[in-house]
């Protein structure tokens, strides 16, 4: 396993572009993973084509896995949120879900914030628990600091330098690597860990 600069990484985050997996090869040379977060959907209508496959595999290999909705102002929360829970229905969860939030889709950032309140409600109401949200440093703080600081954040900021947050609350999952090379895994995956404070009790569903 190469990660760059670091070794150390507590989970993986994947979809259809790290290519064709082998779980068994990444679990041989990771048996210590703690988390797989895999692409479920973007928007009203897409669904990643590895999403089914990715889920069973990790699974299969024993890793606990998570599922995530890529967030668009290009449809409406409540068709997003039905597509998303379509996925779900197929395949489960182990992990609370988790809501990508990386573009504005040229609307105003009140627009994307009472849109994804939407979205985070209909998660809540669904499956009794509050998504993680997802976001690179720059898109988390511009779109949804800091008025969903009281969720848990899973930040994407590579190098060495930690995410940091606007307002209260800090990272719950820093996405430090997009560049990891894993046994099984094809092409460059990300690289996250925990912060110091966290583990992956409060992830699990």
């Amino acid at each position: 396993v190469s990660t760059g600069f670091a070794q150390s990484f507590d989970g993986i985050d994947v979809s259809h572009h790290q290519g064709k997996i082998n779980w068994s090869k990444v679990q041989k040379s990771c048996p210590n993973l703690k988390f797989v977060y895999v692409k479920a959907t973007e928007g009203k209508t897409y669904v990643d084509p590895r999403y089914e496959e990715n889920v069973k595999g990790a699974r299969k290999a024993g890793f606990k896995v998570g599922v995530y909705h890529f967030f668009r102002m290009t449809s409406g929360a409540r068709e997003q949120f039905a597509n998303f829970n379509a996925a779900i229905a197929k395949v489960g969860i182990d992990l609370i879900p988790m809501v990508d939030v990386e573009t504005s889709d040229k609307h105003s950032i009140r627009e994307v914030k009472d849109s994804l309140r939407v979205f985070v409600n209909l998660v809540k109401d669904m499956y009794g628990v509050v998504p993680m949200i997802y976001g690179t440093n720059r898109s988390y703080n511009e779109l949804c600091a800091p008025d969903f600081n009281h969720l848990l954040m899973y930040i994407g900021r590579y190098g060495e330098n930690r995410p940091v947050v606007k307002g209260p609350s800090h990272y719950y999952i820093w996405q430090y690597s997009e560049k990891g090379s894993i046994d099984g895994i094809p092409k460059p995956v990300d690289l996250c860990r925990f912060h110091k404070d966290a583990d992956v009790s409060k992830i699990d569903y």
